[in-house]
C-alpha cells in the first residue's frame, strides 16, 4: 500500500493542512501552513471555506512580518486541494478532489492557450477554465 504524505510542493514552498503541522506563536485559525524551504519562513493561511469549495480561496495570510487580507473578489485560489491533506482526511471527499484534478489537467492539456500562471486568479479561472470543466 502506498501512503501519501500530505503537502503540496510549489516552487520552493510546501503547503500543508494545519491538521498535520503544529506551529507555535501563530494565529490558531487558518487552514494551511506554508513553509518556504529556502528561507524557512512560515505563513498561516486562512481560506474562506477550505473544506467545501472545489478551489478554496484565500482570505488571510499571516506571515512573520505582515498580514494580508483578501476579499472574495481578490483572493487567490488553490487547486488540487487533496494534495494538502492525507487520503483519510474527513473534511471533504479526497477521491472526488483527485478526480477534479484529473479533469482540470485534461482541460489545461487540451487548451494550451490557457495560461497556467494565471489560473490562481479567480476571474481568470472562472472565465477561462470553469466553462470547460
Amino acid at each position: 500500500m502506498n501512503i501519501r504524505t500530505p503537502g503540496k510542493l510549489v516552487r520552493n514552498c510546501v503547503y500543508c493542512h494545519r491538521k498535520y503541522i503544529q506551529i507555535k506563536n501563530y494565529p490558531s485559525t487558518g487552514d494551511i501552513i506554508k513553509i518556504n524551504n529556502d528561507t524557512n519562513a512560515i505563513s498561516v493561511i486562512e481560506c474562506f471555506d477550505f473544506d467545501n469549495e472545489d478551489e478554496p480561496q484565500i482570505r488571510t495570510v499571516w506571515g512573520q512580518n505582515r498580514t494580508i487580507n483578501y476579499t472574495r473578489d481578490t483572493g487567490p485560489l488553490y487547486h488540487h486541494k487533496w494534495m494538502f491533506v492525507a487520503d483519510d482526511y474527513a473534511g471533504f471527499n479526497v477521491e472526488e478532489s483527485k478526480a477534479r484534478s484529473i479533469k482540470i489537467n485534461a482541460v489545461l492539456t487540451a487548451h494550451p492557450e490557457i495560461k497556467r500562471n494565471k489560473i490562481g486568479n479567480k476571474k481568470y479561472w472562472e472565465d477561462n477554465v470553469i466553462p470547460l470543466l
